[in-house]
């Protein structure tokens, strides 16, 4: 049925498929990395160390955006490829990632870039 009423408006939409996931979006030419280069010019570069943590292929396009700008964390089993920086196993694993960078914050170790 869905493949139908995609049929019926070809051109307008595209999917992308994801974890457990069929994303149908508009044929805009939008993603998730040019969403973070967006956001990214509304901030300092200087003192600001930015990061972006996802767990689908819908990711990808971040990470690459961040490649030698920030730090990027993929989500799930190592064995899945990823363009990230990095990976975490699972939620407990982000937790514990976050929590230790609360605490550097908080011993005040400067953010790179920071005289």
């Amino acid at each position: 049925m869905i493949e139908e009423e995609l049929q019926s408006r070809k051109g307008r939409w595209k999917t992308t498929s994801g974890k457990r996931v069929l994303e149908i979006r508009p044929n805009v030419g939008f993603n998730k990395g040019k969403a973070v280069k967006e956001i990214l010019k509304g901030f300092r570069s200087r003192g600001r160390l930015p990061l972006y943590l996802g767990d689908d292929q819908t990711d990808e396009d971040a990470f690459q955006v961040l490649k030698g700008r920030g730090i990027s964390v993929f989500i799930g089993q190592s064995r899945v490829p990823s363009g990230a920086d990095f990976f975490l196993r699972n939620p407990a694993e982000v937790q514990e990632f976050l929590r230790r960078c609360v605490d550097l914050r908080r011993t005040g170790i400067p953010a790179p870039g920071t005289p």
